[in-house]
């Protein structure tokens, strides 16, 4: 088992890596992150990310023949894997073998990892609260967290990688530079052939709103013409005075028990006044004749009538209107 103090810890995204490849991907990751020519490393992928733990196999094996075993009769586990820690904390602080650990947590998975010879003071903390994504507070307080039998199941454990700068190396970095200097080329061929066609297209555009700019004009004068017609007809009574007062004749006029004394018309608001030659005319035959009228509708009484008068009032609508004519008494 491998302490804190000897592995060191980094997450590398593995997206769209296949599962038999995550092992090379990785170990090309640690060209750049390890700072020793030979490295051994173990990994667990969660949500197409790796959390790596990596450590120098040079000293590593040493130490393993220093107590007379083989190298490879070893199989090395950093401790952290062997810790029963939970992510019931967002931030936590575990007492290790030879220091303190940090670790931040989210949705089940370590995020971040870092080890102190001891407790950090409150600088310390607020660094690796900052470079962990979290808000800097006060250090938690450090816990001891139980050992595990063995390792959760998915962590991947790989030996010796030569992480050195060898001449095949060199080679494998010159020929992937060399096909990403063609990538670049073609990328910029690509773009520039983008931009012709865009310049083109817009060109082309131009062109034809040129042409079609005295019909778009038109179109849009048309479009507000018939809207303030539109605007007119709306305010248009659904019926002539003429045409009203022509409907009226069966109740008021000659020959007819009542005449008309009073006419008011606003709007769709129509208020007559009818006389009578007594009091003892057929009001309700001339409601009856009012009802039949097709652009009447609401008929009540107006309230201000006299023995020998009928005073009505009544809303104005097509006869076609969504109503129903009524009379009421």
């Amino acid at each position: 088992m491998l302490s804190r103090a000897l592995v060191h810890f980094a997450r590398v995204p593995l997206q769209n890596v296949p599962a038999q490849r995550r092992a090379a991907a990785i170990r090309l990751q640690l060209l750049q992150l390890s700072p020793w020519p030979n490295t051994g490393f173990a990994f667990r992928v969660a949500a197409d990310t790796a959390n790596i733990w990596y450590w120098d196999e040079d000293a590593i094996a040493a130490r393993v023949a220093a107590i007379g075993a083989r190298p490879d009769s070893v199989i090395a586990v950093p401790e952290s894997e062997m810790r029963a820690t939970t992510a019931a904390g967002e931030a936590l602080l575990i007492r290790s073998l030879d220091g303190v650990e940090g670790q931040v947590w989210r949705a089940g998975e370590l995020q971040a990892s870092m080890w102190w010879p001891q407790a950090p003071d409150a600088a310390g903390w607020a660094a690796f609260a900052l470079d962990a994504g979290i808000e800097p507070s006060d250090p938690p307080v450090v816990r001891s967290a139980e050992w595990k039998p063995r390792p959760s199941e998915g962590l991947s454990i790989q030996r010796g990688v030569t992480t050195a700068a060898t001449e095949g190396t060199m080679i494998a970095v010159r020929v992937a530079a060399a096909l990403l200097g063609a990538y670049a080329v073609w990328l910029g061929v690509a773009q520039v052939r983008l931009e012709l066609a865009l310049r083109a297209a817009a060109q082309t555009r131009s062109e034809i709103e040129a042409r079609l700019g005295p019909v778009l004009d038109l179109r849009r004068q048309a479009d507000r013409d018939a809207t303030a017609a539109a605007r007119l007809l709306a305010l248009r009574a659904p019926v002539t005075q003429a045409e009203l007062l022509l409907a009226l004749a069966d109740v008021a006029g000659e020959g007819k028990p009542l005449s008309l004394r009073e006419w008011e018309f606003r709007d769709d608001r129509l208020r007559i006044v009818l006389s009578a030659d007594s009091d003892r005319y057929d009001r309700a035959g001339a409601l009856a004749a009012l009802a039949r009228v097709p652009w009447l509708r609401d008929i009540s009484l107006a309230g201000d009538e006299t023995p020998n008068s009928l005073a009505l009032q009544a809303r104005v609508a097509a006869p076609d209107a969504a109503a129903t004519t009524t009379a009421r008494p």
